[in-house]
């Protein structure tokens, strides 16, 4: 059993200033299912990076929600035995006496919970919209005459594009999906169960009821999603090129760490077939293992004016091995 309350503060204030006017709290547990957890293999330092980012993401809901005059707690409670991998997530909002007089449906780190993962009369959750959208950036969004909010986002390296509506009360959750930093924050508090490979599902609890849950492949996919709204689209290319393998990924999803000439960046592999053959073990990597790959690049605008390159492998054409014995490449 461990136990961490970790507070989201502006600067130089402290969880005992005495401008707060009332204190607020609400709870989930996380559920964790798959082979690492039934075998006893889990390892709860895995998850903390995960929590810290929950953490985070809860203070910027509460704050989107009440405003600035509101701090938020996350008190987490870990009971761990074989075959069972449960979090106790405890939300401690405290407000000042601004965000107390807005809070006025439920309490205030209820409504932070129910806008993370559903539940009560919330139709629509963050995490939700991240299966639903597969982690993309909002791309194009528009009120219909009913007041309620259609969504629209490319799949990166596809010409795909995946259209929601949502509730016209639970509009808020649109505005929050929106903001590149509470989408970031989402993707990584779903980030184990998208890389290990022995994780199949999490899920969150409320109430003793399960509200929702993310699969590894739909926490893969968001993996892959850009970390920004790309915006307008410049030109696109494919051209075959060779990279080098920095780090392959060998577990989920994640982007590649490779390098092209002189220049390293981090790439989705999109190739369902070279994927399988990693996931069976039929491809060792070694350094300096290199591929031959169909590239495809995407030039966008951002909306600050800035030009940006994103970058897919389509199609690996073959590889280029090392001569002689060499190390095996660090795994990701």
């Amino acid at each position: 059993m461990c136990s961490l309350l970790r507070w989201m503060t502006r600067p130089h204030e402290t969880p005992s200033a005495k401008r707060e006017e009332r204190v607020s709290e609400a709870r989930v547990s996380l559920r964790y299912v798959g082979p690492e957890v039934e075998s006893g293999e889990m390892d709860v330092y895995a998850l903390a990076p995960a929590l810290i980012e929950l953490g985070d993401l809860c203070g910027l809901v509460g704050s989107h929600l009440l405003g600035p005059d509101v701090r938020v707690g996350l008190r987490v409670n870990t009971n761990f035995r074989k075959g069972s991998f449960v979090v106790d997530l405890t939300v401690v909002e405290v407000l000042g006496f601004a965000a107390a007089y807005l809070a006025t449906e439920g309490t205030a780190a209820m409504r932070i919970l129910d806008a993370i993962f559903g539940g009560h009369s919330l139709r629509t959750s963050l995490l939700g919209m991240l299966k639903k959208l597969q982690g993309q950036p909002v791309e194009k969004r528009e009120t219909l005459p009913d007041g309620s909010v259609e969504v629209q986002v490319n799949i990166q390296g596809s010409d795909n594009k995946i259209t929601i509506v949502v509730p016209r009360r639970d509009a808020h959750v649109v505005d929050l999906y929106a903001e590149d930093a509470v989408r970031e924050k989402m993707i990584s508090t779903v980030r184990p169960v998208g890389e290990r490979v022995g994780l199949e599902r999490v899920e969150a609890h409320r109430e003793n009821e399960k509200v929702i849950d993310v699969s590894h492949d739909e926490a893969a996919a968001a993996l892959t999603a850009p970390s920004e709204s790309a915006g307008e689209s410049v030109q696109e290319t494919t051209y075959t090129g060779i990279l080098e393998i920095i780090k392959p990924v060998l577990e989920g999803r994640s982007q590649w760490d490779v390098r092209e000439g002189g220049t390293r960046y981090r790439v989705a592999v999109l190739d369902a077939e070279f994927l399988e053959a990693v996931d069976r073990g039929h491809v060792v990597f070694r350094h300096p293992t290199a591929l031959r790959a169909e590239i495809h690049v995407s030039y966008r605008r951002k909306p600050s004016g800035a030009m940006i390159a994103e970058r897919t492998i389509t199609k690996v054409l073959g590889f280029i091995d090392p001569p002689g014995p060499q190390p095996q490449l660090p795994l990701g």
